[in-house]
């Protein structure tokens, strides 16, 4: 039986139409995001769902109104590494909570980057950096942070102890005191 268009009512069918495109977008925007991280994230290490909510919500404004301008004001926040202070201990890159910190080796050196959506502005990679080469700075304008792309911030040589070391051997050395093991 087929039903003639003066039949159906057309806010139902506005409504539904509306919902199905908003189902669609968010779908999308979860499909992106797991395809955005190469590596999977450690249980502990999330952004928090106030800040994705607010992701989400821009990229769908910046999806409905495409030609709208986007402001380039740096408005968010992101770490910046000095990689001439740089020691090559990677402590940031374990203590970022969101994961925000991304790490490719490239034969004898390490390229270290932010994915632009996921700093919360924690600060805790600055605090940890006994070198004082990370910082955090208002970098990241409304357009980056919809884009969520991988920014880059250093290409450090590989610290030869990196690997041989463990976390709590980093900070004695960062404070200079021993570690006592039972």
């Amino acid at each position: 039986m087929k039903i003639k268009d003066s039949e159906l009512n057309l806010g139902r069918r506005r409504f539904l139409g509306a919902f199905l495109d908003k189902a669609r977008t968010s779908e999308l925007l979860s499909k992106e995001s797991e395809d955005s991280s190469n590596e999977p994230l450690n249980e502990w290490k999330r952004v928090p769902a106030n800040h994705l909510r607010l992701i989400t919500a821009l990229r769908m404004l910046s999806m409905k109104n495409p030609c709208a301008k986007i402001s380039e004001e740096k408005a968010f926040t992101l770490p910046t590494i000095d990689s001439a202070k740089c020691s090559g201990c990677l402590l940031c890159v374990s203590i970022c909570p969101t994961g925000c910190f991304v790490t490719l080796k490239h034969l004898d050196r390490i390229s270290i980057h932010a994915n632009t959506s996921a700093c919360t502005g924690c600060r805790l990679c600055s605090d940890i950096c006994y070198s004082g080469a990370c910082w955090v700075n208002k970098e990241v304008s409304i357009k980056e942070l919809v884009d969520s792309k991988n920014k880059f911030l250093a290409e450090i040589p590989i610290n030869p102890n990196l690997f041989s070391e463990e976390a709590e051997d980093k900070i004695a050395r960062m404070f200079d005191a021993p570690i006592y093991r039972a």
